[in-house]
């Protein structure tokens, strides 16, 4: 356990300096090309230069690329050595037995894959089954957190945007929109968290409508003087006189040099803008603020939005695949290790001889892509599997095959940060993540369109990406908690990272129990109390009570997500037969489970393969509504149509039946007698509480208690 718990660590640091290098080599890179296209850019205007002199640009481009070859080397060693680190947690890492290493008070995330399967003969006539595997959209990872040169010039006219609003929301929002118009919500708001004014604190805000406020650009502050004078510019009007009144006033103040600098550097950006109506410029009000903002040749940016290939970095480190076919033992393979990260896409700035396209009558595929499109890639990648199978598997098939696997080499906390890092990276990039409220169309009709748009709303996300605003705050009381809070408290996130989520602070949680608690004194409550009584007792009611108001919901609890275009719902289960389940309403529960199992195999799915009428069988699919309440099997509707025709007072001892049941004779106990003593309550007919005598009056019967 020693030796386990020591390579976890070292892998986990291991990959925090390879996602660091990476970083740093890719950066590199794009400075040589931008250093690159500036010398190209000097050749073409100003002639080459002097042989024997290199000058400044020559001098940049061969330091840039003495960064850029290091980089490299560091991050090619960095590889090699974490091709040793998961070749000594090799043998650590078959999931079947890792599991058990793993703490059972952590629960264990498991996300959707597709898998592809063929029936294939291989060797020596052996029959095999082929499986591939592919990670969901929702483990891809395609953010880049450096900015590019674009990003950072619409967040230079982002931020005076904002500064020349003066505080009103009505121009923020306009700027926000503008912004989100060239990069869409997520990005943007990943842009305004890493481009950020110097001096936040001097954001004017126009005390009058009517005051003009003048944004001046800079890295570093300026004299009062400037400010001065370029309000004194703005003033003149074009009045060459009044111009040079303020420029020897300049001057006068702050030198001859730093007065031209001034004056040729920092013009406001929005200098153009006219007083407002009736104002003059000679009488308007009028401000100046320096917006420092650092310059753009600081920062590290790239020149492209697209500069290295998705990656897929939550993979377990092996497959189990588990086939079933009725009752049989199962049929069990387990993969080679998975190749980490897994690159799912192409990179832009591969060598050519690496670059996904066309050549001559072929696709060129990189080696890195190659497990995508060849199967022995695939295999040794990893992420396909050849299982060899005996005749009668290969004749017979399979009713369910399953693919899992757990990352063992991460700890707890260090799994809870990964799954934080991708879905912070959902959050922020262009096709975004959100909590769904419910009922959100999944799909386009006839009458609506699918909640989901590719036009980003630029007025919904003002609030949650430009201005940050959390999206709830933390309760104790569980009908005043938001869905962020339930999904953060009941996934295992961080709450300042869920706060960010967009429909964070809904109430769809809230209100489903809220639903349970008014709903429980005239359903189940009223059952167990009065239809039932004297089976239970308070003690078992009040907990029944207590269970049913708190864990019970109609909208599953834990608010589904959206990923791009697609929505996730999150299912919290375990294996329920192997719960230490006490008690009468358990034991009450175990019999249903053994009543509902036998007609699970009467549900109609598509490839059903028990040779009755495919017609029938697409039509009991399509039938039922969309709504949980009709998703019935046909023998399960049978049932309740003889009840329906019973009556249900009758099926629980009250009075106004009718007519009794042809198929039970007198001497034949209730129905409900009957499921009771399946239950183990032991209750005899004499003593079934509540049932009707001749005239229709009922019995036995405990009164609610108020309030309950």
């Amino acid at each position: 356990m020693a030796e386990f718990d020591e390579l976890r660590a070292e892998l986990a640091a291991h990959r925090r300096r390879l996602d660091r290098q990476r970083q740093e080599a890719l950066l590199a890179y794009e400075a040589v090309r931008q250093i690159e296209r500036a010398l190209a850019e000097s050749t073409r205007t100003e002639g080459p230069p002097i042989e024997g002199e290199p000058g400044p640009l020559e001098e940049a481009l061969q330091a840039a690329r003495a960064r850029f070859e290091q980089a490299t080397a560091a991050l090619a060693e960095l590889t090699a050595a974490g091709h040793g680190l998961r070749q000594r947690f090799e043998p650590l890492s078959d999931p079947r037995e890792g599991v058990a290493r793993w703490p059972d008070r952590y629960p264990i995330l498991l996300l959707p894959l597709r898998i592809e399967t063929r029936f294939r003969t291989g060797d020596q006539e052996q029959p095999q089954l082929w499986v591939r595997i592919y990670p969901d959209t929702c483990l891809v990872d395609s953010f880049e957190g450096s900015l590019t040169t674009q990003e950072v010039d619409n967040a230079r006219a982002f931020w005076a945007a904002i500064w020349r609003a003066g505080g009103e929301e009505a121009r923020e929002r306009t700027a926000w929109r503008d912004l989100v118009a060239a990069h869409g919500s997520g990005r943007s708001g990943w842009i305004v968290r890493q481009y950020l004014p110097l001096n936040p604190l001097d954001n004017p805000h126009r005390a009058n409508p009517a005051e003009v406020l003048l944004i001046i650009v800079a890295a570093d502050p300026l004299p009062a003087a400037a400010s001065a004078y370029w309000e004194a510019i703005w003033r003149a009007g074009g009045n060459p006189a009044a111009q040079q009144t303020a420029y020897d006033a300049l001057r006068g103040a702050v030198g001859a040099a730093q007065a031209r600098e001034i004056a040729e550097r920092y013009r406001p950006v929005n200098f153009d803008d006219p007083p407002t109506a009736p104002h003059t410029r000679a009488n308007a009000p009028v401000s100046v603020a320096v917006l420092r903002l650092t310059p753009p040749e600081d920062v590290p940016t790239r020149r492209t939005s697209w500069s290295s290939p998705p990656r897929v970095e939550l993979l377990p480190e092996r497959f189990v695949v588990v086939g079933y076919r009725g009752t049989e033992d199962p049929l069990v393979a387990v993969g080679r290790p998975v190749q980490t990260p897994l690159i799912a896409g192409p990179d832009p700035n591969a060598p050519p001889d690496q670059q996904l396209k066309p050549v001559d009558d072929t696709l060129q595929i990189p080696d890195q892509l190659a497990w995508m499109f060849d199967f022995d890639k695939a295999v040794e990648a990893g992420m396909a599997l050849r299982v060899d199978l005996d005749a009668q598997q290969a004749a017979a098939g399979f009713d369910r095959l399953v693919a899992l696997g757990v990352r063992l080499a991460d700890s707890p906390a260090e799994g809870r940060g990964n799954l934080e890092l991708l879905l912070e990276h959902h959050l922020y990039s262009r096709p975004g993540l959100e909590i769904l409220p419910q009922g959100t169309p999944t799909n386009n009709t006839e009458k609506a369109g699918a909640g989901y748009s590719f036009r980003d709303d630029s007025d919904a996300s003002f609030g949650v990406f430009f201005r940050q605003t959390p999206q709830y705050a933390l309760e104790d009381d569980p009908l005043l908690r938001r869905d962020g809070q339930w999904l953060a408290d009941l996934v295992g996130l961080r709450h300042d990272l869920v706060r960010r989520f967009p429909h964070a602070g809904g109430h769809d949680q809230s209100e489903a129990r809220a639903m349970q608690i008014a709903l429980w004194p005239g359903t189940l409550g009223y059952l167990m109390r009065t239809l039932l009584a004297p089976v239970f007792t308070d003690e078992q009611i009040a907990a029944t009570r207590f269970f049913f108001t708190r864990y019970v919901s109609g909208r599953g609890p834990v608010p589904a997500l959206r990923i791009g275009a697609q929505p996730y719902g999150i299912l919290p289960t375990t294996a329920f037969d192997r719960t230490s389940k006490r008690g009468l309403l358990a034991a009450i529960l175990n019999r249903i489970d053994n009543d509902w199992a036998p007609l699970v195999s009467q549900v109609s799915f598509i490839g059903q393969r028990t040779g009755g009428d495919p017609h029938q069988i697409l039509l009991d699919v399509l039938g039922p509504a969309p709504r949980l309440g009709r998703v019935l099997p046909a023998a399960v509707r049978q049932c309740r149509a003889q009840v329906l025709r019973v009556g249900v007072p009758q099926l629980l001892g009250g009075p106004g039946v009718a007519r009794p049941v042809p198929s039970r004779r007198p001497t034949d106990p209730p129905a409900q007698l009957r499921l009771l003593r399946r239950a183990g309550t032991g209750t005899t007919q004499a003593g079934l509480p509540g049932t009707a005598d001749a005239t229709g009056r009922t019995a036995n019967r405990r009164p609610p208690p108020v309030g309950d």
